[in-house]
């Protein structure tokens, strides 16, 4: 198939799923998460760079 009908296909069952499965609510989450932390909670000062 064209590169046209993927995106078309893709379109249509995004569509097909919006109908079934209505959204009416969008939430973002805006959190940082510090790796280095999670993995060495001892970690501070110049080592936590």
């Amino acid at each position: 198939p064209s590169l046209r009908s993927r995106v078309l296909n893709v379109k249509n069952w995004r569509a097909l799923l919006l109908w079934f499965l209505p959204i009416t609510l969008r939430a973002v989450e805006t959190v940082r998460f510090y790796t280095q932390k999670l993995q060495n909670a001892e970690i501070k000062g110049i080592e936590y760079q």
